[in-house]
């Protein structure tokens, strides 16, 4: 059984039990702090593209500049109140963690740390659905408090 296969069926039993795999969430604790500490990052020059996708599909103002579409992305990364999904498919080179607000916003992050997307899913639990290979985590209060452990 592939690694990841694994990883994903612990997720699921920990869900069950309701605690949470802590290497997981450590993962996505070092994610979160070097985003904090250094800001987004994107693919070389895929920051425009997306900036410029959000504001042609209406989903940020047309004023808006990258450092106003960053500050969205980190309002969204470090509201503790949001959810942490993991997304996995066959034939990807790393996981990739989904920031979700629980409404509408979706940040999308490899295991590298590289923004992959941020935007309004258009169905946002259809989107998330666990059929499609998301897999929920938790909160990102859980992530934070999972520090020392």
């Amino acid at each position: 059984m592939p690694k990841i296969a694994i990883i994903i069926k612990e997720i699921a039993l920990d869900r069950r039990c309701n605690n949470f795999n802590i290497a997981l969430k450590n993962q996505i604790k070092q994610i979160l702090l070097i985003i904090n500490q250094h800001g987004p990052s994107w693919k070389p020059g895929k920051e425009y593209y997306h900036l410029l996708k959000r504001k042609k599909r209406r989903h940020i103002p047309l004023d808006w500049e990258l450092q106003d579409y960053n500050r969205l992305i980190m309002n969204i990364l470090n509201d503790k109140e949001n959810d942490i999904y993991i997304y996995f498919k066959e034939g990807f080179l790393q996981n990739y963690f989904i920031f979700a607000d629980g409404n509408a916003w979706i940040v999308i992050i490899g295991e590298d740390g590289i923004i992959d997307t941020a935007m309004i899913a258009d169905n946002y639990f259809n989107y998330l659905d666990e059929a499609k290979g998301y897999s929920y985590i938790g909160k990102i209060k859980e992530v934070w408090q999972t520090w020392n452990s």
